[in-house]
């Protein structure tokens, strides 16, 4: 969902010549896919909930060991892309060239690697659920408190989000799907309509943001 917030409104400021924020958003669409593959990997620890915190380059390089296992062109083809997209978010945020961003190239193959990233952690949770079904016992699953507090409530150098959404999911979940599911039936049309929402303009103007709008961009978001 993160990702597909990010590519509606990347297209939404290719639009409207707002192209200083593209190569961000770009590169974070990618990025929130790259972590979700990496959270459906079985080698991948939890560790005491470090794995929600997994650094840029060890989510790319973790997500595409994965899809080497696969396809080596396929996966080279990714890095490719991805790295590109790291570098141009870099050269936009972090050099600010007075070319402005005459060197940033056309993403023809973006919402393929999008498209792609999902369907693989879509497959991995679903193999997972399976697995889980298979060989252990629901009822041994549970959601620690500890850990719904982890992700609920954030610390970013010294300062702290809590957020009651999250916190109203995570005691959803507790009370009535405490074992893991596959993304597609994770996702709640309630939680989905809020997390879209939260992004929906306050007051109508002549053009606005819509978060709703192509929400099936890049999965097949319930």
């Amino acid at each position: 969902m993160s990702s597909t917030l990010h590519v509606n409104a990347a297209h939404f400021a290719e639009d409207r010549n707002l192209r200083v924020v593209v190569p961000y958003l770009r590169y974070y669409s990618a990025l929130s896919l790259l972590r979700a593959v990496c959270y459906t990997l079985p080698d991948h620890e939890w560790k005491e909930g470090q794995l929600i915190q997994i650094p840029h380059g060890k989510a790319i390089d973790g997500a595409l060991e994965h899809l080497r296992r696969f396809d080596k062109a396929v996966a080279d083809s990714a890095e490719k892309e991805i790295r590109e997209l790291k570098a141009e978010r870099e050269l936009i945020s972090y050099r600010a060239p007075t070319s402005g961003d005459d060197q940033v190239s056309e993403k023809n193959q973006f919402l393929s690697l999008c498209m792609l990233l999902a369907e693989v952690a879509q497959f991995n949770s679903e193999l997972f659920e399976s697995s889980l079904l298979k060989h252990a016992d629901r009822t041994h699953f549970r959601i620690l408190p500890e850990y719904a507090v982890r992700i609920a409530c954030v610390e970013i150098d010294g300062h702290y989000f809590g957020d009651r959404e999250d916190a109203y999911r995570l005691e959803y979940l507790k009370r009535r799907q405490s074992h893991p599911v596959n993304m597609q039936h994770f996702m709640k049309a309630g939680h989905v309509e809020d997390f879209f929402g939260a992004w929906v303009a306050d007051e109508e103007a002549e053009e606005f943001f819509n978060p709703d709008e192509m929400q099936h961009i890049i999965f097949d978001i319930p």
